[in-house]
């Protein structure tokens, strides 16, 4: 190629002319290589019923890639004088309509606000490795696979020259395994969860329900019925442990609370007249869960920011505690990994794994879901204090006693 124009001045000269790529209509910018083109005819070829049956015929193969591409020409010419609107012709690139530039002027917008306001990738000197748009942050096996991609490929160059051309080890020409690097793309995939510990019990207990049947057969003062009903047949207590020996979480806790908001009310319905005993007059007080607030106000589209959501946050807890003297805000500890709730909210996340979101008070937030923005651990430690500080502030000053946890 170096000494074309000695060896080949026409082939020189039709490559300085441009004549290297194929254009296959009058639009500028939309040439591409020849072998790109020829893949295109090939295309053309594979019409419905077209080598199906005829592969293993050498005379059918030879006539149908003789007629194929004549039988494609002559099609696209009567499209042509039939006025189809597939054989307008266009000649203005897909890029230049109104709408590409609606959306391209739209996302650099967006791309300069996010940089201005929060981040500049510029300047950026944190260890974590974020998205600047939904502020997701990258988990650590992604963050290593993206930032040393050159030093993972020049170590398996380094090895394939090693064992396959230095001390011939492994043929040159033996299969060659895939780094398969990890990307944002494949720390979003669904993920599937066996369920064998749920077989081996499943298991359990028929074995053990058939035995309980054999017995019963010979024990006709048992009420079957009545046993199957109040008695749990099980391999395991459900009530403290699986099969696999896990604990078992309480899954009912709302359930809980409406026992305790009955409580009063059925305290005061089994009071006699004649008893001395005075019921309390109920306090004015009243205990809230603060993410409890944060995943029911949900996000409203004008929160772009922390900031903002916290305003939001401070306003929907105004509004519930208007009629109490005293409140209670408490806020779940996030610092725990190995505590029950933290298995309780990997089971609730389902396939998708979690994904940590940057939290600041500038941190733009808009593009995110409120249910995508909260579905890390790590992304709730921190709103947590800082939303703690901000009712604080709020309540500060006002005749109320207002406590908080975080």
């Amino acid at each position: 190629m170096t000494a074309l124009q000695s060896t080949d001045p026409d082939i020189h000269q039709e490559f300085i002319n441009v004549n290297f790529v194929v254009n296959e209509n009058q639009i500028p910018f939309c040439a591409i290589g020849v072998n790109h083109a020829l893949e295109h005819i090939n295309r053309i070829m594979k019409v419905t019923v077209g080598l199906v049956g005829i592969t293993q015929n050498a005379s059918a193969q030879e006539r149908f890639f003789l007629t194929a591409p004549e039988l494609s020409r002559l099609a696209k010419e009567a499209q042509v004088m039939a006025g189809s609107p597939m054989s307008t012709t266009c000649q203005e690139h897909h890029d230049l309509s109104l709408a590409v530039w609606t959306i391209q002027e739209e996302n650099i917008a967006r791309l300069k606000k996010v940089i201005i306001s929060s981040i500049n990738p510029m300047k950026y000197e944190v260890e974590n490795l974020p998205n600047i748009i939904t502020t997701a942050v990258m988990p650590v096996e992604v963050q290593n696979d993206v930032c040393n991609q050159e030093d993972i490929g020049q170590q398996k160059y380094a090895n394939f020259v090693e064992k396959c051309i230095n001390t011939n080890e492994v043929s040159i020409c033996a299969k060659m395994k895939k780094c398969q690097l990890k990307t944002w793309k494949s720390a979003r995939k669904s993920m599937k969860h066996k369920v064998a510990d749920q077989v081996v019990e499943l298991k359990d207990v028929r074995s053990l329900f058939a035995r309980m049947l054999i017995v019963a057969r010979s024990r006709p003062e048992m009420n079957l019925k009545e046993s199957i009903g109040q008695h749990e047949f099980t391999s395991f207590p459900r009530a403290l442990f699986t099969v696999s020996g896990e604990l078992l979480p309480c899954t009912y806790k709302i359930k809980l609370m409406a026992v305790l908001q009955d409580l009063p009310n059925k305290i005061i319905v089994d009071l006699q007249p004649e008893d001395d005993i005075i019921p309390l007059t109920p306090r004015n007080a009243t205990v809230i869960d603060g993410m409890a607030i944060v995943q029911a106000m949900g996000k409203p589209p004008w929160v772009k920011t922390c900031a903002q959501l916290a305003d939001h946050f401070t306003a929907t807890l105004d509004s519930k505690c208007r009629e109490y003297d005293k409140i209670h805000l408490a806020f779940d500890s996030y610092n725990l990994p190995t505590s029950l709730k933290e298995a309780t909210r990997e089971r609730r996340q389902g396939r998708k794994p979690a994904t940590a979101h940057t939290s600041s008070q500038t941190a733009q937030i808009g593009m995110v879901s409120a249910k995508q923005f909260l579905s890390s651990t790590a992304t709730k430690d921190q709103p947590t204090v800082y939303l703690a500080k901000k009712v604080l502030k709020h309540f500060e000053g006002k005749p109320k006693v207002f406590r908080v946890t975080s």
